[in-house]
């Protein structure tokens, strides 16, 4: 998990530091074409996307895999927002929250992420060939509609074992955080 975070982050680095929208080539591979697209990605506040290459000597495999990493990034993606929601909710509460309403704030977190998947797609896709192997370069977008009521309604679900951590206050701040998450996009 780890090396697929670090890989992420480089490709951030090197998204913010690579521009246009030529068709590009690898660097280190001067032959080898890189779709534009596949570099800057692109991004708006009803969607979440991700990129993801993959490696096979057949191009639907190739391809399968290149989505599953974007599922995987944007599953990440998703876990990460809920989580700092609820770390910001349970600081402004000022309370510590125990391992059991720490499992419960995880859970909601990945159960969250994983149920909207369901409204993600493959939007793009582009093969190389190279040598009898196919890279199947891949972006797919996610639709973040309904995002906040989704989180909103898992924490209703969870709230008798919210009401541990400062009952009330705490569900009242994690519903802040969703309306603010909601006018930030």
């Amino acid at each position: 998990m780890k090396k697929l975070m670090f890989a992420f982050i480089a490709l951030g680095i090197l998204l913010t530091a690579c521009g246009g929208s030529k068709p590009t080539v690898n660097p280190s591979k001067p032959n080898e074409y890189i779709p534009a697209w596949y570099l800057t990605p692109p991004s708006d506040s009803e969607h979440l996307y991700a990129v993801g290459v993959g490696t096979s000597p057949d191009m639907q495999l190739a391809f399968e895999a290149g989505a599953q990493i974007c599922r995987q990034e944007m599953i990440t993606q998703l876990e990460n927002e809920t989580q700092a929601m609820i770390k910001r909710a349970v600081s402004q509460v000022g309370g510590g929250a125990d391992a059991q309403i720490n499992s419960v704030f995880e859970s909601v977190s990945k159960s969250l992420a994983a149920e909207m998947m369901y409204g993600a797609k493959v939007t793009k896709k582009e093969p190389v060939q190279n040598a009898g192997v196919v890279k199947g370069y891949v972006l797919m977008q996610m639709p973040l509609d309904g995002y906040e009521q989704r989180l909103e309604q898992k924490l209703k679900e969870q709230k008798a074992l919210m009401a541990k951590v400062e009952g009330e206050r705490l569900f009242d701040e994690l519903k802040n955080e969703i309306e603010n998450f909601k006018s930030n996009r």
